[in-house]
């Protein structure tokens, strides 16, 4: 019963990506509209300052989250930790997200986010490099290779992304 129960097909969860991808593209689509009207580090800003607000919301509304954090930085072991790798990863996202929005003004959307789309592919292609290299890293990474799911997700993405290609 549990096996059937995991390999179900979730509306819910699909719904949630649904509307993240619709949110993502029009995003992207009204800023690839404004920084042709003004410039590129205009609508930049003002995309962070958006991000910003967007976080404090958060943060001022859930309560989970805000206990979260509270127990994350009175812990002195994992204080430390947590700000460095917290800078790196948001350093690395930055940069990422300057490149991709950048990318939005030289190219077509649809090529952006076929790319884009890649993402899983390339997670799959570096977590089995690390786990052959590095085993006692990520050991679990073979279970996730025998998820028919994530195999399927993965490969429609990388049709999609051919086909795309082709056209």
């Amino acid at each position: 019963e549990r096996a059937a129960e995991k390999d179900s097909f979730h509306i819910k969860t699909f719904a949630f990506a649904a509307v993240s991808a619709l949110t993502l593209a029009i995003s992207a689509t009204l800023f690839k509209y404004f920084a042709v009207i003004y410039d590129y580090w205009t609508v930049q800003f003002h995309e962070y300052i958006g991000v910003f607000l967007a976080g404090v919301l958060v943060f001022i509304f859930s309560k989970t989250i805000r206990q979260h954090i509270a127990s994350l930085i009175k812990n002195r072991r994992t204080h430390a930790k947590f700000i460095g790798l917290n800078v790196i990863t948001e350093g690395i996202m930055i940069a990422g997200d300057f490149v991709l929005n950048y990318a939005t003004l030289l190219l077509p959307l649809t090529f952006i986010f076929a790319m884009n789309g890649l993402q899983p592919v390339f997670l799959l292609m570096i977590g089995g490099l690390i786990t052959y290299y590095i085993p006692n890293l990520h050991g679990d990474f073979a279970q996730h290779l025998k998820n028919k799911k994530i195999l399927f997700s993965i490969s429609i993405i990388s049709i999609g992304v051919i086909l795309a290609m082709i056209a």
